[in-house]
């Protein structure tokens, strides 16, 4: 379904630091809509992208051979930079494969981010959250976004995966761009050149730690990878290990950061919802919730048809690409009363599609429930009051496709006074 019309607003970059009006017009007159820009259909109504999210077997995660619309990370004119680098190009492992194939790779790493596997972790995240609290009150001129929340779920994943967190900024590149070829529309070719660029270098930098937990198993996330045997009874290589990693790094860091960062944006803009959650803890992991729903740190991603199908009442033809736009259905007013709005009280308050939904549910939700939750926590029992900084440029989103991304968190804060 091609909607002329309609202005094809993905390739304006001022829409996408802005989307939701453009979103809730497509909601109202092109619910299915054809984007030249990203190369597919976007499906926007939150009814249509649970359709195509809960059934994989008509809706395939695993992208065409060789395109680079989206999932650019799979094109193939750029495996000899893999190979001149002695290391594997990435390979299709949890985002981007289904059936069989995506449950040898889901049932590798579910145990890790069960609740169970978090429960396991709490001490860890607590100590790392206190610990860049601290550098971030310590440091003169910080911002919350770059020194905080960046850095939060950053070094948690390395602890995790048992890396040095002296890489953690190469893991933040990293995640960049495994981001931009996510999206691929709108990167030219100097741009996937230098994003693939970033992969052949973190993939250089992961494969030493892959060989050392090998030869003598380490007590982490790497080390379970290499030694512990699949749902086929054999062992991941090399390549699958490491885009294993990637995936992690990326959901690790990129839409976790996210996650904190459009929570404090919502507070900011409003500070009686800021002081009903300091005088009730308890309301936090409904807030969690409503910020993941109203700001989706992962805006979208592609199916692509099996089959003849009907979506909306439109026709698709196997092989047809839709992309399935989390944060337009995450706003439909067909399923959230008042859906622009923070609503503590709403019920069913997890049936969002922040973290998808489907097999393809987010594989660090709980994860990424409990960094949110504790951040915000622990930022209150040491922040009594925090403000814009009025001397600062005004707050801004990124245009990344992909993700819903602040350029920047400047804000002023008053510490909690200690008792002597």
């Amino acid at each position: 379904m091609r909607s002329p019309e309609i202005f094809d607003q993905f390739v304006n970059e001022e829409m996408r630091r802005e989307p939701y009006e453009f979103y809730a017009h497509l909601r109202e007159e092109a619910p299915i809509f054809w984007s030249e820009y990203l190369g597919s259909h976007v499906v926007s109504r939150y009814d249509d992208v649970r359709f195509v999210l809960d059934n994989a077997v008509l809706f395939s995660s695993k992208p065409p051979f060789n395109q680079t619309k989206a999932l650019a990370k799979y094109a193939t004119e750029y495996s000899h930079l893999y190979a001149e680098a002695g290391v594997p190009a990435p390979l299709p492992t949890l985002v981007s494969t289904d059936g069989a194939v995506h449950k040898r790779y889901r049932s590798m790493v579910d145990a890790a981010f069960s609740v169970a596997g978090v429960r396991r972790q709490e001490r860890m995240v607590e100590r790392v959250i206190d610990e860049v609290l601290d550098e971030y009150l310590n440091a003169e001129g910080a911002d919350l976004y770059r020194d905080f929340s960046l850095k939060i779920p950053l070094y948690v994943i390395c602890y995790m995966l048992g890396l040095p967190l002296s890489g953690a900024s190469l893991m933040q590149r990293a995640g960049q761009a495994a981001i931009r070829l996510a999206a691929g529309a709108g990167e030219d070719a100097t741009g996937l050149l230098a994003a693939h660029r970033t992969t052949v270098e973190f993939q250089s930098y992961l494969l030493p730690f892959v060989e050392r937990s090998r030869a003598s198993r380490t007590d982490d996330l790497i080390g379970h990878l290499a030694h512990e045997l699949t749902v086929d009874g054999d062992h991941l290589s090399d390549q699958e290990i490491l885009s294993l990693v990637q995936v992690m790094n990326v959901g690790g860091n990129e839409t976790t950061t996210n996650g904190i960062g459009n929570m404090f944006e919502k507070l900011l803009a409003d500070p009686a919802l800021e002081q009903r959650l300091r005088a009730d803890r308890s309301l936090i992991p409904r807030f969690v919730e409503e910020a993941v729903r109203l700001e989706s740190p992962v805006c979208g991603m592609p199916r692509w048809a099996t089959a003849p199908v009907e979506v909306g009442g439109v026709a698709f033809k196997a092989g047809d690409c839709l992309h399935v736009r989390f944060a337009a259905a995450n706003r439909d007013e067909r399923r959230f009363a008042c859906p622009a709005h923070v609503d503590l009280a709403r019920s069913s308050i997890r049936n969002h599609v922040g973290f998808g939904s489907g097999p393809h549910y987010c594989l660090g939700a709980n994860l990424a429930r409990f960094e949110l939750k504790t951040t915000l926590d622990k930022f209150f029992d040491r922040v009594e009051a925090m403000w814009l900084d009025p001397g600062a440029p005004k707050i801004t989103y990124d245009t990344k496709l992909q993700v819903r991304a602040l350029t920047g968190l400047p804000i002023r804060v008053r510490e909690t006074v200690k008792a002597p």
